[in-house]
């Protein structure tokens, strides 16, 4: 993963999420000064011990994108006539931030792809990537027919 402000490599998850000019950014720590830290490294710096944290701490599930989502974002916004800087400000993002994203040398954060799927009108996440529930009645990780059933009924909601 690359910091988003400097585009330094970082190395084993230790990125700082970031709120830098009404941005959320993946930054490194050097980078994360540059604004207020909303979320430290998932492993700690101990070697001994590096740990992850539950899945239930993490801010957002996981997803998975489409491919070529970057060629995607393009080409639905060069479709609707509009340019990265108007792209830019009306999801309150900096223009670098989405070039980089378009270039897929960033990997953008759930709720900024559900505002591009919004804004421009195109999928972004695959049809295979289901969120499930954290509550879920089975003791095991092990996903069920009566689960699928329940995230189909919420999504019909």
């Amino acid at each position: 993963m690359e910091c988003e402000s400097c585009g330094k490599k970082i190395e084993n998850n230790q990125f700082y999420l970031v709120l830098i000019e009404g941005a959320k950014l993946n930054v490194c720590k050097e980078c994360s000064s540059l604004g207020k830290i909303l979320q430290r490294p998932i492993f700690s710096t101990d070697t001994k011990n590096k740990k992850p944290i539950s899945s239930s701490t993490l801010s957002e599930p996981e997803y998975e994108l489409v491919e070529d989502f970057g060629k995607k974002i393009s080409q639905a916004r060069q479709k609707l006539g509009i340019s990265l800087a108007v792209l830019a400000e009306r999801l309150a993002q900096k223009e670098s931030y989405l070039e980089r994203i378009e270039k897929e040398k960033t990997i953008p954060p759930l709720s900024l792809v559900k505002k591009l799927e919004y804004e421009l009108g195109v999928k972004l996440l695959s049809s295979n990537s289901l969120e499930v529930s954290t509550t879920s009645p089975s003791a095991s990780n092990d996903l069920t027919l009566g689960d699928i059933l329940e995230v189909d009924k919420k999504k019909k909601k």
